[in-house]
């Protein structure tokens, strides 16, 4: 039976054909399967299985070889070799309901299925030659109803009126460029801003502010420029919608017709997934393609009024007769039942199995959730326990220090009471009230002198008469008592530590870098960028005495080194990026030992500049060298020193890795070391995660650069350090 009936989008699994805008069915290529055509009837090599996913999404499934239709290799190749993967997902977009569609890639927006006058594939832009119609088996039914007799009794001319004025109520039809006034879903007009023309607004009339220039640039492609400011209508990086282009690539809108001729959409070509939104209150911003980005296109002039005739017809009461032609097969139909019937049961099953798969993850997650509880509370015991024990610990060493304080201080009471007894024993014993002082000489005198005779003067004769016995003055000073000596407090002396002090000659050196101070100081100004200075000297001792070693420490050599849990989060997070540090180096590629410079000449962009990239083994050219500025601790960014631009990777959708200036949004990089090789990194960027990556070299034209979300061995890269 053959493929006649509109397929509505409304079963799974059904078994199809998809006809293209030639006259003919795409189909795997008989010569060879793994590529398609647009050459195919209704045959086996033309019938597809397509499978709905969600709302507005299929995949097309081979009856002859069981693959899927796919649009891959960066958006750029169709063939029939696919799996379930992201690249054989489509979205639906309708043309012509109920079964008139444009197949969009899901993994790289804009890119369509279409099929060339020749009938060979091709990557579209939504243009007619993206219009498929999806058709199931089955012969429609056609009715033929006769119809009553019908005769005219009056016709009266029919009057055109052509209304006065020059307004703007003609549609624009999107085939030449003409100037145009954009309204918006709540009868507004998309104008700029009386008083800041750099500003959109959706609070326009049909003015001189609401007038627009629409500029053609490609197939289904367009660009604003406002009459009065002569600026064009863009979306930035940053979400912001003004008119401030100059007809660069911001500018560029790919429209998308909602409302047949002139409703449409505009969605940037730039950035993919963003339109031109207007809100009720006529604020103009970023949107995703709902109801506030709905907007019609009008140019300068008025519509015709065609006068409606009034026609007075009568009629003939003729019964109908409904003849059906080619009816439907009855053994066709239950067939086509039981498929239907078979194919809700393996729906069935298919929920089952999800539902019991669901449960089993359920229980599998509450188990790991029980187990992990039950870790955490061995953890907080094993914690008490030892918390327990370093109580204990102290307890017993603070009793033990005072023990030692309170049999030093009974020392020293014993010792003060003994003194105090034999001060009491002396003061006891009356011998000792009477004490007389020795004699003292004075120098120079060689006779005695008694300090208690009344005069000073001796007494003694000098005339030589040693024989006669001296005669001694009479005593009249009273010998005073001893006074009562009073106790002293002896006060134990504290016992210092003994210092020795070594001999100059004998001190050990201090560390020294060993690769120079220059060095070294490198290493203290990373450290006090981190403000971790505290160990710059137990880097040092250690020999990490030099950047380029830093990169190589592990969290294992900073626990040995005594360096805290917290700082060795951080340390780690930054060691990667710290020889490279503000420093001039060359990317040198390790799988073909080529280097990373510029292809041609710069080109001036306006507002900055831009490179195309490739790689050989030039090494000497001023474009080989790139300066690494760090961002923040672990990302970075490559400015190519001669041009002052910035290594850029927008995707594998965007083609080739290139340069770009000012910085902005695709340019910023973190390294991801090579475990096997020591000194070898990845270049990643840190928003889409697609690696830096040198093709094959070729032997003609340039050795070509590739961005790729998988790594592998032409990925890595040594960065040379250019002193």
């Amino acid at each position: 039976m053959p493929f006649n009936l509109p397929y509505k989008f409304q079963m799974s699994g059904r078994e199809v054909v998809v006809q293209h805008s030639h006259s003919g069915h795409i189909r795997v290529s008989p010569n060879n399967t793994s590529l398609a055509d647009g050459g195919g009837g209704e045959g086996q090599f033309a019938r597809w299985k397509i499978y709905l996913e969600g709302g507005n999404h299929c995949r097309l499934q081979s009856v002859k070889t069981g693959k899927y239709l796919r649009l891959w290799r960066g958006g750029r190749e169709i063939d029939t070799n696919g799996g379930t993967g992201p690249f054989t997902k489509f979205k639906i977009h309708y043309h012509n309901r109920p079964n008139g569609v444009k197949l969009e890639s899901d993994r790289f927006p804009g890119r369509y299925i279409a099929v060339n006058p020749n009938r060979t594939m091709k990557i579209g832009s939504g243009g007619h030659h993206c219009n498929l119609w999806i058709k199931r088996e089955g012969q429609q039914q056609r009715r033929v109803v006769q119809q009553p007799q019908v005769r005219v009794v009056q016709q009266p001319q029919v009057r055109v009126v052509q209304s006065g004025g020059s307004g703007w109520g003609l549609p624009y039809m999107f085939r030449q460029n003409n100037t145009i006034v954009v309204r918006s879903n709540y009868g507004k007009h998309l104008r700029v801003s009386p008083g800041n023309t750099y500003n959109a607004d959706g609070n326009g009339g049909t003015g001189q502010y609401a007038r627009w220039k629409v500029m053609l640039d490609g197939q289904g492609v367009i660009k604003l420029q406002n009459t009065h400011s002569g600026k064009y209508l863009r979306i930035q990086s940053n979400n912001d919608v003004n008119v401030g282009g100059t007809g660069g690539g911001l500018t560029r809108f790919r429209y998308h017709i909602h409302t047949h001729p002139n409703g449409v959409k505009l969605e940037s070509c730039k950035f993919p997934g963003r339109y031109v939104a207007i809100r009720p209150n006529g604020n103009v911003m970023k949107g995703t393609g709902g109801v506030h980005t709905r907007l019609t296109f009008f140019r300068e002039g008025q519509q015709q009024r065609v006068q409606q005739p009034t026609v007075i017809v009568q009629q003939q009461p003729v019964q109908p007769q409904v003849i059906v032609q080619s009816p439907s097969n009855l053994i066709q139909q239950t067939q086509l039942a039981a498929q239907q019937a078979a194919l809700v049961q393996q729906q069935a099953a298919q929920q089952a199995q999800l539902a019991a798969q669901k449960q089993q993850m359920e229980a599998q997650m509450a188990a790991q959730q029980q187990q992990m509880a039950a870790q955490m509370e061995q953890m907080r015991l094993q914690n008490e326990a030892s918390l327990s024990q370093q109580k204990l610990a102290l307890d017993a060493e603070r009793q033990q220090m005072e023990a030692q304080v309170a049999a030093q201080q009974q020392q020293v009471l014993d010792a003060q009471k003994t003194l105090l007894e034999q001060q009491q024993a002396q003061l006891s014993n009356p011998s000792l009230q009477n004490i007389q002082s020795p004699p003292a000489q004075n120098e120079g005198i060689s006779s005695p002198v008694n300090p208690y005779y009344g005069n000073q003067a001796s007494n003694v004769s000098t005339s030589g008469a040693g024989d006669q016995p001296p005669s001694y003055p009479v005593l009249n000073q009273p010998v005073q008592p001893v006074q009562p000596v009073q106790p002293v407090q002896v006060i134990q002396p504290v016992q210092q530590p003994v210092i020795v002090q070594q001999p100059e000659e004998n001190k050990a050196p201090e560390e020294a870098p060993r690769l120079g101070q220059e060095a070294a100081d490198e290493v203290g100004q990373w450290l006090k960028k981190l403000k971790l200075e505290r160990y710059y000297k137990t880097f040092i001792d250690n020999g990490y005495d030099q950047l380029e070693t830093i990169s190589e420490i592990s969290k294992e050599d900073l626990k040995e080194m005594g360096v805290a849990l917290g700082h060795i989060k951080i340390i780690v997070a930054s060691c990667l990026t710290a020889p490279f540090m503000a420093k001039r180096v060359k990317m040198r590629n390790v799988s073909f030992e080529t280097f990373l410079h510029e292809y041609g000449k710069p080109k001036d962009m306006g507002n900055g500049k831009r490179c195309i990239l490739q790689h050989n083994t030039k090494s000497n050219l001023p474009g080989c060298v790139w300066v690494f500025e760090c961002v923040e601790d672990q990302k970075f960014r490559l400015k190519h020193e001669p041009t002052g631009s910035f290594l850029r990777l927008q995707g594998e959708w965007a083609g080739e890795p290139d340069t770009r200036s000012p910085f902005g949004d695709w340019q910023t990089f973190v390294l991801e070391k090579d475990e096997g090789s020591s000194g070898v990194y990845y270049i990643k960027n840190e928003r889409n995660l697609c690696y830096l990556k040198a093709e094959n070299p070729r032997s003609l034209g340039y050795n070509k650069l590739a961005q790729t979300e998988k790594k592998d061995k032409n990925c890595r890269w040594k960065l040379q350090v250019q002193r």
